[in-house]
Formats: structure tokens, C-alpha cells, sequence
């Protein structure tokens, strides 16, 4: 079986993809796919994020456990859905966007995690609110991940107020895009066979939670990753760092799978083009035609054809991945996917992509299970050298969001905060 996202194959039994963190099972994951970009910067911001924590949960009166349960009727958040439960300087932060920041946390730990939540103690088909997180401390999973919430939101606010104080100025293509997220959560929508992106996320999240509210939350964290992937060129170690990290932490890095012969991570973009008709059994498997596979083709080499007949660059290429690609976890961010390791994509991709006679600037088109792939081949690196550069990069950035925070207090009021029903399937 492989992810319906992003075509990566899927370990045996398994519906969490490995490569981008679909959920193959579930359709409330489908939103949540739609949001991830700049997967390396994202993961750095929630390491930053979980380390630091909002509140420390020994003061009743400044936390969490304020309510032992915070969940009400869909109809009370609606009412409350414009109270200011929280702040950062100018920013506010309303019950109706906490709703959003709150499912996608629920969501995100769901999915990354679901072949753990046994050992954890978490079973998401019964109420967060009437389980703990920690039986000792009394602390409930609603809470833990309501904290959670408040984390991310108060980090995508304080990038966006610093690059403000710095006069950083975001990229054009970054405003253009998120300027288009609109049409593209429509088009999701309508993809899924929704009236409206509205009827889309009340079905994945739950009515008290808006398409308005899930838009302005895409674009903080587009942001917010934005403005501190622009702090990475002071922060980003030299090979030398890199060396030296190694040797003084080779034996744990190495316990963890991480060594000097481990292979190689590829970036790769690409532009899926998907057969058109086809017949669907009763097990819900579509078969095409050969005359379909054909059409399919030709437009794939007709897409190849004009990046050709252009600049044919990397960067033309992205911009032809976000016009034609309909692999939703990267035609918004020009086909492109990073740190692929060997064995994560369906196999004509994944041989494509680790052709040892591959070099940067190939192209070609790679027909798979699920269509025609123009491919752009981005380059290589070693697995050990990145995660190592990762890892000094997540210690440098804790760092600089706590000096950031210094300056930037988070004010909440658990008092005011109220979440709907949340389903999970």
C-alpha cells in the first residue's frame, strides 16, 4: 500500500505515511496534509515549542487545569468565539482560532503517534478531558494539548511581531501564496466532494471550527516558519561544527541509527499528473485504460516540454509543480520534497530518484501506480551530516526563541477559553 499524499510506500500494517505524515485511514487528516511546507523548519519550531512550554502546571490559577474540562456545546463556542483568551504584545488570540490551533495539535499528535497511544494511555474515541496525560499530577490530555496549542499560536505570534520590530520583509511569492490559499482549500474541497471549504473543516474538526479561522492559521504559520528559516543562515553550523559534534557524540548518535554509512537523503521535486476516467470495483480500486494511461502520459511530457522550451530551471520548475501538480503535499511549495530516504517513496520513484547515476538538474517522467511524475532531481547529502546539522540548528533555535520570549510575555486567561466537540475518526 502506499500514502495517498505523497505516494511514499507505506510499512506493512501501517496507515501513518513516514515520508509526510498522512493519515491513509482517516479523512480528517486531509487539511492537515494541505498545511505542511518547509517540513524541516516545522519540526525545529515544534522541538522549540515542547521544550519551552507555556505555563508550569504547579499554579492552578496560571494554567491548564484552571477547568477540568474546558469542552461545551458547539453552540456556547460559536457565542464565545470572538473572546480574547489570550495575548502577545498587539496580537490576540480568540476562542474561534484556538479551536483551530487546539485540533490540529490533537490531530498532529494523533497521527505522528498512532502506533504508540496504547503505551501512552491515550484512546482518542473517548473524551480528551476524561483522560491523564499525568494520573499524578492530574493532568488531562485536554489540557496537555491545550497547552500545546497555546505553545504554537505564541510562537507563530512572536516571529511575526519580531520580523515586524527587524522591518523583515516576507517574500512576494510567500504573500502571493498565501493570498491563494483560499482557492486551494476550495479546491480541496470540492476535490473531497464538499459544497465548501466550511463543510470541509466542520467535517474534519468539528462545527465549531471555521474555514476563516483555519485560513488565518495557515498563514501564521507560513509566517512564522518563513521569518525564522531567515535566521538559519547565522544559525546554520559549518561542516567543521558538524565534525566535531559527531566525534563528542558518536557512540549516543550512533545507538539512535545514526551513523557515517547510513546512505543518503535525496531532494527531489516533482509534478503528478493523474490518469482521467478509470473504473472503480467494489473494494473502491480504480483500473485505467490503456488510452487513459496515454492521455496521461502525453500531458506529462507536454508539461516536461514547456519547462524545457523556458528557462528550464529549478525555480521554473517549482512554478509549473504549483500550476499543474495535483499531489496536494507539494504542489504548494513547487513539487518539492526533502530528505527523502531510500525505500520511503512507491518503488519507480523511489529508483528513480537513487539512480547512483542521478546529478542535480535531471529530469525525466516516472509513470507509478498513481500517474504520470515529471521529475526534477534537486541533489543529495548525507543522512548523518543533515540529522547533525539538525540537531545544532534545533539547540540554536531554542535558544534564540528564548531570548526572543524574554522581551514578549504570553498573558492567558484559561477562565475565557472554551472548546466544541471534537471527533476523531
Amino acid at each position: 500500500m502506499n500514502c495517498k499524499n505523497c505516494n511514499a510506500r507505506l510499512p506493512e500494517g501501517e496507515a501513518v505515511c513516514p515520508n509526510c505524515g498522512f493519515h491513509n485511514k482517516t479523512v480528517w487528516k486531509r487539511v492537515l496534509a494541505f498545511a505542511c511546507a518547509a517540513i524541516l523548519l516545522s519540526v525545529l519550531v515544534c522541538t522549540a515549542l515542547y521544550a519551552l512550554g507555556v505555563a508550569d502546571f504547579g499554579l492552578k490559577e496560571n494554567n491548564a487545569q484552571y477547568k477540568n474540562s474546558y469542552t461545551v456545546s458547539d453552540k456556547k463556542v460559536l457565542k464565545k468565539s470572538n473572546t480574547v483568551i489570550a495575548t502577545v504584545g498587539d496580537r490576540k488570540l480568540t476562542n474561534e482560532l484556538l479551536q483551530i490551533y487546539y485540533s490540529i495539535e490533537v490531530v498532529e499528535f494523533i497521527t505522528n503517534y498512532s502506533n504508540y497511544l496504547g503505551y501512552f494511555g491515550l484512546d482518542y474515541t473517548k473524551p480528551l478531558d476524561e483522560q491523564y496525560f499525568s494520573a499524578a499530577d492530574k493532568i488531562t490530555w485536554q489540557q496537555k494539548f491545550l497547552d500545546g496549542a497555546l505553545n504554537t499560536w505564541y510562537m507563530y505570534a512572536i516571529m511575526d511581531l519580531t520580523a515586524k520590530e527587524e522591518g523583515y520583509v516576507y517574500d512576494q511569492e510567500l504573500i502571493k501564496s498565501i493570498e491563494n490559499l483560499p482557492n486551494h482549500l476550495k479546491e480541496l474541497a470540492e476535490k473531497n466532494k464538499y459544497s465548501s471549504a466550511q463543510e470541509m473543516i466542520e467535517a474534519d474538526f468539528g462545527a465549531a471550527c471555521t474555514a476563516e479561522a483555519y485560513l488565518q492559521y495557515l498563514s501564521e504559520y507560513y509566517k512564522g516558519v518563513a521569518f525564522l528559516s531567515s535566521k538559519y543562515d547565522t544559525m546554520t553550523p559549518t561542516q567543521q561544527e558538524i565534525d566535531t559534534y559527531f566525534a563528542e557524540n558518536q557512540k549516543e548518535l550512533e545507538q539512535n541509527g545514526i551513523k557515517k554509512t547510513s546512505g543518503k537523503y535525496v531532494d527531489v521535486r516533482h509534478i503528478l499528473i493523474e490518469p482521467q476516467g478509470g473504473k472503480e470495483d467494489e473494494k473502491g480500486n480504480v483500473t485505467y485504460s490503456q488510452e487513459e494511461w496515454d492521455k496521461c502520459g502525453a500531458e506529462a511530457q507536454a508539461i516536461l516540454d514547456e519547462w524545457l522550451a523556458g528557462e528550464a530551471t529549478e525555480t521554473s520548475f517549482g512554478e509549473l509543480a504549483n500550476k499543474y501538480s495535483k499531489d496536494p503535499g507539494s504542489n504548494t511549495k513547487g513539487g518539492l520534497y526533502e530528505q527523502v530516504a531510500a525505500g520511503k517513496m512507491v518503488e519507480e520513484f523511489d529508483a528513480w530518484i537513487f539512480d547512483e547515476s542521478r546529478v542535480p538538474g535531471h529530469y525525466g517522467l516516472v509513470k507509478t501506480e498513481f500517474g504520470y511524475h515529471v521529475m526534477y532531481y534537486v541533489g543529495s547529502e548525507d543522512i548523518w551530516i543533515c540529522e547533525v546539522r539538525n540537531m545544532i540548528l534545533s539547540d540554536r533555535t531554542d535558544a534564540y526563541i528564548q531570548q526572543v520570549q524574554k522581551g514578549l510575555p504570553l498573558e492567558v486567561t484559561y477562565k475565557n477559553i472554551v472548546l466544541g466537540q471534537l471527533v476523531l475518526e
